[in-house]
Order: C-alpha cells, then structure tokens, then sequence
C-alpha cells in the first residue's frame, strides 16, 4: 500500500502546528511521489536466532521435547510504517474509548481504518478464501484532487456547456426539417 504520487517527506524532528492549515500548501512541495506505507511479506522466513542457539538453551528445549525451528512453513507477514491509526482514542468527558478512526480534531470517523484492519486480519487468517467472496464488492475511488483542481474548468465546459450546444443544434436541425417539410411552395 503506498501513499498518493502527492507526497512530502520531511525529516524529524519537525515543529508542527495549526497555523499550517490557514494557508493552502503549496502543490510544488509535494512531489515525492509514492511512498510505502505497508508492505505484504509472504514465503518462508529464517528464524533470527539460526546459528545463534546457545548450548543452554538448547538443553532446555531438548527437556520440553521440543526442537528449535529455524525456518517458518509458509506464512504471512504485514509490515505498517505507523500503526497510529489503529489507535483507540480516549474521550476524556465520558471517559468511554472512542470507535477506531475517530480523528477528534475534525470530530469525525474515518471507516477506512477499521475495514483495513479487520481485512488485513482476516486475509491472515484466512484459509477458505472467504475474504476473496466478500471482495466482490465496487468501490469508488477518491479523485486526484490536484489534477480535478487544475481541470476543473476543462470538465466544467464539457459537462454543461457541451450539452446545451448539442441541444440547441438539434433544435434547430429539428425547425429547420420542420419548416421544410410543411412550408408550402
């Protein structure tokens, strides 16, 4: 999963505050392009203790019957860059957590959260292949909010201006035809 192709990397710390948002940012700052905020890891994975097993700890496990383990069988693995998101927030007047998502500086929920959470459990978890069953579902993407902004005028004439000419000259081929046919010469 990576970011928008709108991106800005600053390096910490950074002082941070509200007086940002009085102005509009500035689109020629934000050109990183993407950035990975999550990575899927999937296969067999080497243990970080192979080669490192002390005698001692060896004769424990040997006293449990059990063996050190110094490759996984298939599995999966999801890597997040902050897992802030994930965060339960606490409202301090009803002392009550609030639902994941909940972004209490706009005092609004963001669904998305949760749904990648529950989906990214469930895809680990899943060996039926339910989660493929439940995907069948279309959804709508944001718009690129740059590129809308730079085009807004483009799609503006297209959408309004376009279909009242296309109107206007059908009402007149349709006159036109109409007065020919029925004009008595």
């Amino acid at each position: 999963m990576s970011s928008s192709p709108y991106s800005r990397t600053q390096f910490n710390p950074v002082r941070l505050n509200f007086e940002i948002l009085k102005s509009e940012p500035d689109p020629a700052k934000f050109n990183d392009g993407n950035k990975a905020v999550a990575v899927l890891l999937e296969g067999r994975f080497e243990s970080f203790f192979k080669n490192r097993v002390s005698a001692s700890f060896q004769q424990t496990l040997n006293q449990l019957n059990t063996r050190f383990v110094e490759e996984s069988v298939p599995t999966a693995q999801v890597v997040f860059s902050d897992v802030d998101f994930m965060q339960n927030l606490l409202n301090t007047r009803t002392n009550e957590t609030e639902e994941i998502g909940f972004n209490k500086w706009e005092i609004k929920y963001y669904k998305g959260n949760k749904d990648l959470i529950l989906n990214t459990v469930e895809y680990l978890l899943d060996e039926g292949g339910v989660l493929s069953a439940r995907s069948k579902e279309l959804k709508l993407r944001l718009l690129d909010k740059v590129k809308a902004k730079k085009e807004k005028t483009k799609w503006q004439l297209i959408n309004i201006v376009l279909p009242l000419l296309f109107l206007a000259l059908s009402g007149l081929i349709y006159t036109y035809w109409r007065r020919k046919k029925y004009t008595q010469h």
